[in-house]
This record gives C-alpha cells, structure tokens and sequence, in this order.
C-alpha cells in the first residue's frame, strides 16, 4: 500500500471516528473527583468521547437535578441516585455500583497527626480542637453529627464548629487554617494535598458511603453514556479507584 494511500485511509478512520463522537455531561460528587480525573483522558482516548463533568457535594447536585438541571450521566451516593431512579431524572436499568469509601479525620498537612484509633482518642482529640470543620451538604455533615451525638460532645464543641458551604469545604477549610480537624470521605481526604489523615473514624462510629452511576433518560447519546458506565466498571478504571481511597466490588 501506497504511503497517500495509507494516509488517505487513517484520515478516514480518524474523521468517521470524530464523526460518532459525543460529548457527555457529568454531573458527579467531589468524592471520586480524583478517580475521574485520571479515568477521563484514558476514556476519551479509548473512545473518542469527551467528558464535561461538573463537580459538587452530593446532595445538592441532586437538589438541582430534581429541580431540572440537564445532565447525560450522574455519579453521586447510592442511595440519592436511587432516589433519581424513583423521580424519573435516571433511567432505569442505567445505573451500576462504582465503589465505597470510609470516613476519616484530616488536619493539615505537616501538622501533627491527633490519636483518634478509639471512641476516647477521638473524643479527647475533637474536645481539644480550637476549629472542627464539615461541609453543610453531604455526607460527612451527617457522620460528623452523628458522632458529635454519639460521642456525648455536641453542646460542648458548637462554638467551635466550622460548617463550610463549599464542595470540600471541610478540607479547605483546614488548608486555610480556619479548623484544625475536618470530617471528610476518605477518598477525599487522599485527594487534597493541604491536609494528611490523622485516622478512619474508630470502630462502629465508621460509615461507608456508597457510589453509584446511572444515565438520564434523556441523555443525548445513550450509546454514549453506557460506554462511559461500562467504562467505570473495567479492570484499569476499578484500579484508578482503588488508587483515589475507594473500595471497589
């Protein structure tokens, strides 16, 4: 074969490549952002798909889709994609599990590392912070009480308390130096370079929080949409998981 030929030939393959193409919309929660962000260029060149994802707290990115907000393909906890599926926002037979993480202490980043391996570290450390920070939305707002509760310390530390409105707030927060321990999703906490992890939450006062995928049933490109779903579920990607702090079925 001749090299115009050749040429002639890869330029077709590339055009009708660029030609079935589609551009998918992500909505997904700041939870997995760092999985998605080395999962994405690996997608798009396997498939010549492009990702535009938008990243938020879980809760009010369901918020705004509930209210309407145009998405191909969401990625936020289970139990609020499930909710999606009920309102008709996600289509059935779309979604697919993608993974869990635990919840954990962060502090900044060189600062020392509080003891929080047991009910009493824990306490000992949150009762001795000067700032303890959470996000208003999501899930580690919701642990961060409970364990408040739990742990008999709710009254005593709320003039401490720092809720933070951001996406990832708690652990800005701690950057910042407004707190000095933050509640945060473990894969979030291996994500940001501000902070370390002094610890998982101890014993029963851990929850995991799991993530799930699913499509819109107006979806753009559902042929599209699918292969990014079954995408996520590929041996490489389960490995970028794994690598971002979630565990992966």
């Amino acid at each position: 074969m001749k090299v115009s030929q050749l040429a002639v030939l890869v330029t077709a393959a590339l055009a009708c490549k660029a030609a079935l193409a589609a551009d998918i919309n992500v909505v997904s929660t700041v939870a997995v952002q760092a999985a998605l962000e080395r999962i994405q260029p690996q997608f798009e060149h396997q498939t010549g798909h492009h990702l535009h994802i938008e990243y938020g707290s879980s809760s009010a990115l369901k918020r705004q889709m509930t209210d309407g907000k145009p998405f191909d393909v969401t990625l936020l906890t289970r139990d609020l994609v499930d909710d999606l599926v009920k309102q008709g926002k996600v289509a059935k037979g779309t979604t697919a599990g993608v993974g869990k993480t635990g919840m954990g202490i962060a502090v900044r980043a060189g600062a020392p590392r509080p003891d929080i391996s047991s009910r009493e570290s824990l306490q000992k450390t949150l009762l001795s912070a000067t700032g303890i920070a959470y996000p208003r939305d999501g899930q580690s707002g919701i642990v961060a009480q409970h364990v408040f509760d739990a742990l008999g310390i709710t009254n005593e530390i709320k003039p401490r308390v720092h809720v933070d409105p951001r996406p990832a707030g708690a652990l800005l927060a701690v950057g910042e130096g407004h707190a000095t321990v933050a509640f945060a999703a473990l894969s979030e906490i291996a994500a940001n370079f501000a902070v370390e992890l002094a610890g998982p939450l101890p014993g029963d006062l851990q929850t995991y929080v799991e993530f799930s995928v699913g499509s819109a049933p107006a979806a753009r490109d559902p042929g599209a949409c699918q292969a990014f779903i079954a995408f996520l579920r590929a041996p490489e990607a389960r490995r970028q998981l794994r690598i971002a702090g979630l565990e992966t079925e």
